[in-house]
């Protein structure tokens, strides 16, 4: 009796060190930079004072701050209102004329405003019924050309003119960011972020947490970079001509936790799938294993795992990763059961057991 006391006290034991495991898993991997050191730091990419061009003079005038809000500037800065009355204003575009187009996505409208001598002379919601306008850019070779970045779509519109709206792409709407962002790079073409759909989760549309690409009339609409949770703004370095944009981290896990980040983004290299691509064409081989003893893993079911298989990732049935890491060791013992295409073979076959039989109606409730 005694003894079936304590082996139930360790299974009880057992589960709930397994449950918190899961839990941690789910809820705080993405707590990972907060402990660990970046790949780079972005700051090291930012040429010092003495590094550029327009280094400060020795007289530098002390910071100043008119706006009565809680503002840190550096020496020779000073920060003013500039124009009020604008709630929920996002993103700020100047066009040629010298005027400013400013979006406000929770009116659903983009505002005009007037500037002659460096003060706003009018203020006026010129583009309305639009739905949350976010994102805004001018057309590198018509600069009266504006393309909004709404929930749903990219628009464009001729400026100052009696020219109606035209839609040159969708985009997915709905869950958690609305916001999509636009920037016209080095190549002319136009680059859209799109947020996830949810705080964590994997994406259904490939579109969301993600950087697409697409040609002015629409065209060619094809993925740059991916696993970015919301890149809310976006903009170009005129030195390297690449890609920087913010990254907002996951949600409820404190202030500072995960810390938001500014990433260089370079068309793949933000995505792990062409490193894993590369490691496969080396003739490495890379299973993956569900964590389950009862349950398979079904690649087809979002686009991640159907693009992982594309590129010959071998999806395994139900085995743990230790169990599936000390499989493959023994596999690759024999010599004859290494190569790109035994291997992979020899994995899949339930050579001792390993794998479960597919359960049937008998295990639900």
């Amino acid at each position: 009796m005694k003894k079936l006391i304590i082996l139930a006290i360790i299974a009880i034991l057992t589960g709930v060190i397994f449950w918190i495991g899961i839990f941690a898993w789910r809820n705080f991997r993405g707590s990972r930079p907060a402990f660990l050191e970046p790949n780079q730091n972005i700051t090291d990419l930012i040429p010092s004072p003495s590094e550029s061009p327009s280094s400060q003079p020795e007289n530098t005038l002390p910071a100043e701050n008119a706006t009565n809000m809680p503002l840190k500037l550096p020496d020779g800065f000073r920060i003013s209102i500039f124009a009020k009355n604008l709630p929920g204003a996002r993103v700020m575009a100047l066009d040629t004329l010298g005027n400013m187009w400013l979006s406000r996505p929770n009116a659903n409208v983009v505002t005009l405003l007037e500037i002659q001598d460096g003060k706003v002379v009018s203020q006026n919601d010129t583009l309305v019924g639009l739905n949350h306008p976010h994102g805004l850019a001018f057309d590198p070779d018509q600069p009266l050309l504006l393309f909004i970045g709404e929930e749903d779509k990219i628009t464009k519109v001729p400026l100052y003119t009696e020219g109606e709206y035209e839609k040159i792409a969708d985009l997915p709407a709905g869950g958690g960011h609305s916001t999509r962002t636009l920037l016209f790079g080095p190549d002319k073409r136009l680059y859209v972020s799109s947020g996830s759909s949810c705080n964590v989760c994997v994406e259904k549309d490939p579109r969301r947490a993600a950087i697409y690409s697409l040609n002015r009339d629409g065209t060619d609409f094809r993925e740059f970079a991916s696993g970015l949770r919301n890149s809310v703004f976006m903009t170009i370095n005129p030195r390297t001509e690449e890609i920087w944009a913010t990254e907002m981290g996951r949600d409820f896990l404190g202030d500072n936790l995960p810390p938001d980040e500014i990433n260089v983004i370079s068309e793949g290299k933000n995505n792990w799938i062409p490193k894993l691509k590369e490691i496969i064409s080396k003739g490495i081989i890379v299973c993956a294993a569900p964590q389950t003893i009862y349950g398979r893993l079904d690649p087809f079911v979002y686009s991640p795992g159907r693009k992982l298989q594309e590129i010959g990732v071998v999806f395994l049935k139900d085995i743990l990763p230790s169990t599936a890491l000390v499989k493959l060791g023994w596999v690759l013992g024999h010599k004859m059961w290494r190569g790109t295409a035994v291997t992979p073979t020899k994995m899949l076959e339930n050579i001792s057991g390993e794998f479960n039989p597919k359960l049937g109606n008998e295990f639900l409730l």
